[in-house]
């Protein structure tokens, strides 16, 4: 079977069984990046007497993956999308490449079960690490996560093996990450999002006052990443690279948007309009949580820039702006370096009386 491999796409050509009376249905990858549903199961040729919105999806189509430290399958997080006689399974995070992944159609569809193997991209090239977000060299003592971004896709199932947190004199910090079995890449495979341990942040619980947090303030550390670290063809780092970073107080203080520095570009020219946070903001959250309309509220077009440090955010239009007044809208779930967000702290306690978040919160910059 020969398989075509496009930039980072990839595309999966199923051999099924006789499912039931309707040899209709196929299953197949969304291979194509321009497509919405890209990296989607889709599932296709249901039976006409069978209706999809009658189905139970959760129970009818699941999907499994084998975790390297298990013997069994684990089913997948996602969600349903039926779209007349079709359904999508979007995951929640994206297939791997060179993972098996066990599909499973129960009743009222037919019984069936068969494995998807995603095949690997090859490249000469080295893989190398590009860059870990924060780039700040001091983060909060309650620092949640960050990211390592690499130059080629990685192998599954190596993350816990290959980072480690030491101390100034190089100990070794006991279990500071969150070990969830299954890895947050970016759908290329080239991002990873490593948690450290919430449990263990978020102060009266139990992890939090059995082992203590995974950082104190005002210390130096140093991430290390092993040379041993694999891309997704079986290339290793082939050297170790070393973070350094201090740590300050805890931050338990909500991002304020009203509180932010906005630069209106002027009309007519395509400079930058900016936002200038005054400390430093979840770099991956950046990426998509921040939108521009326009006048007529209407998606502004452009391309979007992290500014160093990741305290300030940068749109570049497609077109001129024109005269007239802008809205910057933030998604609630924008998120600073310690995982407080715009409508909590994380370390905050629940309220009783908890008021729904809006849907977004809004300035408006006036564009001359």
């Amino acid at each position: 079977m020969k398989i075509r491999i496009r930039s980072l796409a990839f595309l999966f050509l199923l051999s099924l069984p006789v499912l039931s009376q309707s040899d209709q249905i196929q299953i197949r990858l969304v291979e194509d990046p321009d497509d919405p549903h890209f990296g989607s199961i889709l599932l296709t040729g249901i039976d006409t007497v069978i209706t999809a919105k009658d189905i139970e999806w959760k129970a009818a189509f699941r999907v499994y993956y084998r975790a390297p430290e298990s013997d069994g399958d684990l089913p997948m997080l996602g969600k349903y999308q039926v779209s007349g006689q079709s359904v999508f399974y979007i995951p929640s995070f994206p297939l791997v490449q060179g993972k098996v992944y066990h599909i499973r159609l129960s009743s009222p569809l037919p019984e069936s079960g068969f494995e998807v193997s995603v095949p690997v991209l090859t490249t000469p090239e080295t893989p190398k690490i590009e860059q870990i977000y924060p780039t700040s060299g001091q983060w909060p003592a309650n620092q949640l996560k960050f990211y390592i971004a690499f130059s080629r896709p990685m192998r599954y199932g190596q993350a816990m093996e290959h980072i480690r947190l030491e101390d100034e004199n190089g100990n070794p910090a006991e279990a500071p990450f969150l070990d969830l079995g299954q890895e947050l890449w970016d759908p290329g495979q080239r991002r990873l999002t490593v948690w450290f341990d919430p449990g263990r942040i978020k102060s009266l619980l139990i992890p939090n006052l059995e082992k203590g947090p995974p950082l104190l303030p005002n210390r130096k550390y140093r991430l290390v990443i092993s040379k041993d670290w694999q891309a997704a063809d079986g290339r290793p780092l082939g050297e170790d690279m070393t973070r350094e970073f201090t740590t300050g107080p805890k931050d338990n203080d909500k991002p304020a948007p009203g509180d932010w520095s906005l630069d209106p570009p002027q009309a007519h020219t395509t400079a930058p309009l900016m936002i200038n946070f005054g400390y430093a903001m979840d770099y991956a959250m950046l990426l998509d949580g921040i939108a521009v309309y326009d006048p007529g509220n209407r998606p502004a077009e452009g391309r979007i820039e992290i500014g160093p440090e990741e305290r300030s955010w940068l749109f570049y239009p497609e077109s001129p702006w024109q005269p007239g007044r802008y809205s910057l809208r933030f998604s609630p779930d924008l998120e600073d370096l310690a995982g407080n967000n715009l409508d909590r702290a994380f370390d905050a306690a629940p309220s009783k009386n908890q008021i729904s978040p809006p849907a977004f919160y809004e300035r408006t910059i006036e564009v001359k």
